[in-house]
């Protein structure tokens, strides 16, 4: 991976891709330069640390976000389409336990859980992770490739690309994690990112997108982030619609 300019990697950055398949790191001021040198961006840079999973699979730069919905603007997809059962190994019931609460804000490896999921036999019967690995978007091959971003993951998108204050986060009922009145003011704040890109290259997040998180509640549930039309920002599981409830999907990656 070559970073376009600069020496740093930096969350807000652009993780992108020239025609030969090179990896680039590119700052929005050098966007359009870049663009004429046949390097196009394909996701926004959130973070620049990886788990030690990552690293040991060496993604050690960081994470970035993908530009446009999985499978199309709008399009929504099941967590699983039958049943239940525990499909991971990450499940965190109730917030209110401290200890929980911490690791769910902390778990970055969406990787390894969509990894889980989407090497299952039964992968048909998961259609929201399908579309998150299978997004049409050509990626670098020392990446990741595409998955669906973790508890942790989403947590940091909401920091550092939306704005969001950390000590804002309140719990509501042990199975709501809600930054009050702030639904507009992140996804204002995460589009502003999208649109440094030009028209046509990204969707927007606009207010009641509702997105899959990789990690789950419990046997019947996942957890969700949701840009809510009440006006606040959540994480949640996804109680009562379930793991079979239809919801959006955007895809990150690793690197």
């Amino acid at each position: 991976m070559s970073i376009f300019t600069g020496s740093s990697i930096a969350v807000g950055d652009y993780y992108s891709m020239a025609a030969n398949g090179q990896a680039y790191v590119v700052n929005a001021a050098n966007l359009t330069t870049a663009k004429g040198k046949g390097i196009n961006p394909i996701a926004v840079i959130f973070c620049t640390t990886t788990s030690s999973i990552d690293k040991a699979l060496g993604f050690k730069n960081g994470y970035a976000l993908a530009l446009k919905e999985a499978a199309g603007k709008g399009n929504r997809f099941a967590y699983r389409t039958t049943g239940s059962g525990n499909d991971h190994q990450h499940q965190y019931p109730p917030y209110s336990e401290v200890s929980i609460y911490n690791l769910y804000l902390q778990n970055m490896d969406g990787y390894t859980e969509t990894l889980d999921i989407y090497g299952k036999s039964t992968r048909a019967n998961y259609p929201a992770f399908i579309k998150c690995v299978e997004y049409p978007v050509i990626y670098p091959k020392t990446s990741s490739g595409w998955f669906m971003a973790s508890s942790g993951q989403w947590y940091q998108i909401f920091i550092t690309l939306g704005g969001m204050e950390p000590n804002g986060l309140s719990i509501v009922n042990e199975t709501q994690l809600i930054w009050n009145g702030m639904a507009k003011t992140a996804a204002d704040n995460i589009n502003s990112y999208f649109k440094k890109t030009g028209d046509g290259n990204y969707d927007l997040i606009e207010i009641g997108c509702h997105y899959w998180i990789s990690s789950e509640w419990n046997d019947e549930n996942a957890t969700s982030v949701d840009f809510d039309s009440d006006t606040h920002l959540y994480m949640y599981d996804n109680w009562p619609a379930k793991k079979t409830a239809a919801i959006w999907v955007r895809s990150s990656i690793a690197f």
